[in-house]
């Protein structure tokens, strides 16, 4: 459904990018550098860290706060403000992107050396734009970084 007032897609685009800077993401990332996941990954090694990429955006988006922080690193977590900060995160995103409406795209991708998952979707009350979440692995499959916001304002991946 096309908004009305475009201008409200673009408040909604940067309350989100804020929202993602400065909950989330600054949680995730302040904390000492982090194991890097292998450069090179056998096909089980693909399959398993997608695997946990698509649960922990399962559980990001169900409301899960519990099951999402048993796979963050516990230096994160902590930054993170615990499965209470899980929450009000997962409540700050349903508020403003709503539901997921379609998975556009999910791979592996590597960001800054580390293994990142990426999922793409379109989300009920995002318009014009993908909503992005990424997640940063180490070589244990523990979270120690992530990024949620419009595809527009995302990082690129390495190449």
């Amino acid at each position: 459904m096309l908004n009305p007032y475009p201008d409200d897609d673009m408040q909604l685009n940067r309350l989100l990018t804020t929202l993602a800077s400065l909950t989330l993401v600054p949680a995730l990332n302040a904390q000492t550098p982090a194991l890097k996941a292998p450069l090179s990954l056998t096909k089980a090694d693909s399959a398993r860290y997608m695997s946990l990429g698509n649960s922990a955006t399962r559980y990001l988006l169900g409301g899960r706060a519990d099951s999402l922080a048993a796979m963050i690193d516990s230096t994160a977590l902590e930054r993170l403000g615990g499965v209470e900060g899980i929450s009000k995160q997962q409540d700050n995103i349903a508020e403003r992107a709503g539901v997921e409406t379609r998975v556009v795209e999910e791979k592996l991708t590597r960001r800054n050396g580390m293994l990142q998952f990426w999922h793409a979707g379109e989300f009920s009350e995002v318009t014009g734009d993908q909503f992005v979440i990424r997640w940063l692995f180490d070589e244990h499959g523990k979270i120690v970084g992530a990024g949620l916001g419009p595809k527009s304002d995302t990082p690129a991946v390495d190449s």
